[in-house]
């Protein structure tokens, strides 16, 4: 690898990395709770993931992203910290526009 700047450059020897196996899809879906939503809001719920389906890590944290434009770009509504993960997580999307479609996605990190 050669790294520059303005006063000039330097090679380094090569570094291998071994990346760990990726994780299997979660079980846990997220669910709409019906009796929460509307039809301008969205109520979601999921469940915390086991660390064993992790991989054996901890959980670090949880975000729930939103793609109105079904382009790729999700934006976060919400995310959740390590110091406050809890056993299930219940999150109220409102503003929704009567049918438009939208995408949704939630990610663990570990």
């Amino acid at each position: 690898m050669r790294a520059f700047n303005r006063e000039g450059s330097t090679d380094s020897d090569v570094a291998t990395i071994t990346l760990a196996d990726l994780p299997e899809a979660p079980a846990t879906v997220v669910r709409k709770v019906q009796e929460l939503s509307s039809t301008s809001s969205l109520a979601l719920e999921f469940d915390a993931l086991p660390s064993e389906s992790m991989n054996g890590l901890p959980v670090l944290s949880y975000s729930i992203e939103i793609d109105s434009k079904l382009d790729g770009n999700f934006i976060a509504l919400i995310g959740y910290e390590s110091d406050s993960l809890t056993l299930t997580y219940l999150h109220l999307v409102q503003g929704l526009v009567t049918s438009q479609t939208y995408g949704l996605r939630y990610m663990a990190r570990n």
